[in-house]
């Protein structure tokens, strides 16, 4: 992986129209409603990520003039069953039902997508640049992580770290990709989709010399990281992988099962 002296660039691939991004980049309400059939709108569960500063408190109804019924700290993560209207909150009137929660969180303070990997790379000090369609929404999730908003399609060469933040790849549309192969060379790609577990992009960056890292590592990952919050206890990483393989196994056998 190329790095310069004084720090390291991200170019991260945020295309619009896919729901994860559209919530990533402040829900509209089109992307609520996907939310709502709890596949992320693409056959995939959808999961969020605490991004408040410090504790997130957690409501009994839609609303902050609701009872706090528990708190979550900052980064940690629960899935998302459905989103609803309720009050307006930091511009959003979007909330969501947190499964393991089982409480009320407004999208303001909760990422299904982009947000928090922009978020946890500029904590980093790494040089974070949006790149989106929709440059209004490449500006909003850029100035959470001190970034700056570049073309749509990064340039080839002109990053370090390119990480994609939609479900573009997602079966069963396994054949797309967030970017064309010619813009890829060198440095370290990043899929943050996990079924299939080789998606194009990442076949596309492999034969372009790019080192790789599917989505499955971030999913096991994150489901250790809430065994461990809920439980107090560390599974063993084998068993957590080789349940999720078995799961998106049976998931993409059989278009209506439940993941």
């Amino acid at each position: 992986m190329r790095t310069t002296p004084a720090r390291r660039t991200l170019a991260g691939a945020l295309l619009s129209g896919g729901v994860l991004t559209a919530l990533a980049a402040g829900p509209s309400m089109a992307a609520a409603e996907s939310a709502h059939t709890g596949d992320g709108g693409s056959g995939s569960p959808v999961w969020g990520t605490v991004i408040s500063r410090g504790e997130m408190n957690l409501r009994l109804q839609p609303s902050t003039n609701s009872p706090v019924v528990g708190a979550l700290p900052s980064g940690s993560q629960d899935r998302v069953q459905c989103a609803v209207n309720g009050q307006s909150v930091l511009g959003t009137s979007v909330w969501y039902w947190l499964v393991g929660a089982h409480a009320w969180a407004s999208a303001a303070f909760v990422d299904t997508g982009g947000r928090a990997v922009a978020v946890a790379l500029g904590s980093r000090k790494a040089s974070v640049t949006v790149h989106a369609r929709d440059r209004q929404k490449a500006e909003r999730v850029a100035s959470l992580a001190h970034g700056t908003v570049g073309d749509f399609l990064p340039a080839r060469g002109g990053w370090d770290l390119l990480v994609n933040c939609t479900p573009i790849g997602m079966h069963p549309h396994v054949d797309d990709t967030p970017v064309p192969a010619v813009t890829l060379g060198g440095g370290l790609v990043y899929d943050l989709v996990y079924n299939p577990e080789v998606t194009r992009l990442l076949r596309d960056a492999s034969l372009a010399g790019c080192g790789t890292i599917g989505g499955l590592d971030m999913l096991v990952a994150q489901a250790m990281e809430q065994f461990r919050w809920w439980t107090g206890l560390a599974p063993p990483a084998a068993v957590m992988r080789a349940a999720a393989k078995q799961r998106l196994s049976e998931f993409r056998a059989d278009e209506d099962h439940v993941v």
